[in-house]
């Protein structure tokens, strides 16, 4: 299951506009992550062969991998780095959800911050197998909610400590 989170990704159609929205994903689908992106398969130093041992697989067999060849190594790549958007953003929502459950906050706040949560979670369902990525990501203002979500989380982290 997890591994299909990815595999789609890359495959269905979603190129950048996906990556950057599968963190997520795993998260909405309550996923213990993403599934094999090529950090794992590199040469160890001082090993022969990678963790993935003799196989066929490894950084240039896939289509998956967030990170490159680089001269020393696994070097970062735009995948990566919108990859890693994706993932901020996972643990903004992580820190309001978090901040929801233990009582926190409160009030008007609380319920912006369920509205905003619920929100992105209606977009993302929307968004299924199959379907075009692009529409979703340029025309249903996810910037907005981004920059919303990261708003909160500041307004969040100044309350007062309990």
């Amino acid at each position: 299951v997890i591994t299909f989170v990815l595999a789609w990704t890359m495959v269905i159609g979603g190129g950048a506009a996906m990556i950057r929205w599968m963190p997520e994903l795993a998260l909405q689908g309550d996923l213990n992550g993403i599934g094999n992106c090529g950090a794992d398969l590199w040469p160890l130093p001082g090993r022969k062969s990678s963790l993935a041992g003799t196989s066929h697989m490894g950084p240039a067999a896939s289509l998956q991998a967030l990170l490159s060849a680089g001269p020393d190594g696994p070097a970062v790549t735009e995948r990566f780095e919108t990859f890693r958007e994706g993932v901020q953003v996972c643990e903004a929502i992580i820190f309001l959800q978090k901040a929801l459950d233990s009582g926190r906050v409160k009030g008007a706040l609380a319920r912006r911050i369920e509205e905003l949560l619920d929100d992105r979670a209606r977009h993302l369902i929307r968004s299924r197998p199959g379907q075009e990525f692009s529409w979703w990501a340029l025309n249903t203002g996810w910037a907005e909610r981004d920059e919303r979500l990261f708003a909160l989380c500041a307004e969040v982290a100044r309350l007062p400590r309990q």
